[in-house]
């Protein structure tokens, strides 16, 4: 449904995909059974969760017959609704001494007596619907809330774009650890539409951090640091569960929103772009969890201008020898305007298995943020 309505012909995945997926994933219950479960424990402001029209009345029908359970009610969608299909398919093994008769013709029996009334009938009684989406005899319907005596299910996509937007859902919905690492040097303060550069960039990580979910785990770092005494870097928020609670801050998710507000204030100084970002991917696979993809977002508008520690050839060398196969940990960067050392980036993010993106025009950079989002988790062939 999602991609009939804002997806494209190839699947890819557009910036409104990219946030309605985030969106329903986050605090969505792992399964339709523990939806009924969340109704039963949170009444109305449980959360609506995705299920099939034959669930609802077996579910309605345990209740009505004295068993435990909320009442429910069914939404259809309007458009793309989805239909499972329950082929009969005829498998015939191997037989030596030629096909048998007797199979056939029990087999011919069984499909007789599933197509026929009785057929019908029992499913119907099962909350299921016939082939065109009319209700069958002895159907009974949910108890509550109003589905259409006729559904109509959405043209199946082709298989393969089936298959595309499956493995984006895994990929959006995938368990996270990131470390977003912001430039704050002094051509961050350059102007940028109504803004600056870094008020830009503070505002997306503000919207994009919304759509990570409360298992996600993310942590915030700027460069060069600021106040006095400047460094190479600066831990703003450590790296941990949004959910959990951080001093000053009732959870990791308030305490880096709040400190996303700050970046503008950090502004100064010139950018030290090599060593923190082989500080960060360091930092990430000290604390590497293998039940979660792990990467660091980087967010720059220009050049390595420290004048100290590693160069380039340096970076690349300690990143590809320091990589761990089995537990990697891409960079994905964002080139931040014109100015941005886009080949510098793209070489760092080779290095690691990660993706560089430019944002030519600092104001895309939400869409381009969404898009690196995605590809957080994935590997190269992504």
């Amino acid at each position: 449904a999602l991609h009939t309505a804002i997806g494209d012909e190839r699947g890819s995945p557009r910036p409104a995909f990219v946030a309605a997926v985030l969106s329903l994933s986050r605090g969505a219950p792992p399964s339709a059974a523990a939806g009924y479960d969340a109704m039963q424990r949170d009444g109305a402001t449980a959360r609506g969760f995705l299920a099939t029209e034959q669930s609802v009345v077996r579910h309605d029908r345990a209740r009505l017959a004295g068993g435990s359970g909320a009442p429910v009610t069914p939404v259809a969608l309007r458009e793309a609704a989805a239909a499972l299909d329950f082929p009969f398919v005829r498998v015939r093994a191997g037989q030596p001494a030629g096909r048998d008769p007797a199979l056939d013709a029990a087999v011919d029996a069984i499909e007789v007596q599933l197509r026929g009334p009785a057929g019908r009938q029992a499913f119907g009684a099962a909350g299921l619907r016939s082939p065109d989406g009319t209700r069958l005899p002895g159907d009974p319907g949910p108890r509550s809330g109003s589905l259409p005596a006729q559904v109509t299910a959405a043209a199946p996509q082709p298989r393969p774009l089936a298959r595309e937007t499956l493995r984006l859902w895994g990929s959006l919905t995938e368990r996270s650890q990131v470390l977003t690492v912001i430039d704050v040097s002094e051509s961050m303060a350059e102007p940028a539409g109504k803004g600056t550069r870094i008020t830009l960039a503070a505002a997306a990580v503000q919207s994009g951090l919304k759509l990570f979910p409360d298992v996600a785990s993310v942590g915030l770092w700027a460069f060069p640091s600021r106040p006095q005494p400047r460094t190479q870097w600066q831990e703003i928020v450590p790296l941990g569960p949004l959910s959990e609670p951080v001093p000053d801050a009732p959870s990791r998710r308030d305490a880096l929103a709040s400190a996303a507000g700050t970046l503008p204030d950090r502004v100064g100084g010139a950018g030290t772009l090599y060593a923190t970002t082989l500080a960060a991917t360091r930092a990430v696979r000290a604390g590497y969890d293998p039940g979660h993809s792990n990467a660091v977002l980087l967010v720059t508008d220009g050049h390595d201008e420290s004048g100290a520690g590693a160069d380039l050839p340096a970076t690349l060398h300690a990143l590809q020898t320091e990589a761990a196969p089995a537990e990697p940990v891409p960079v994905i960067a964002i080139g931040l305007g014109p100015d941005a050392d886009d080949e510098a980036l793209r070489q760092i993010a080779e290095a690691t298995g990660g993706r560089a993106y430019e944002a030519e025009n600092p104001q895309d950079i939400r869409a381009v943020l969404l898009e690196a989002i995605f590809q957080r988790g994935c590997r190269p062939a992504c």
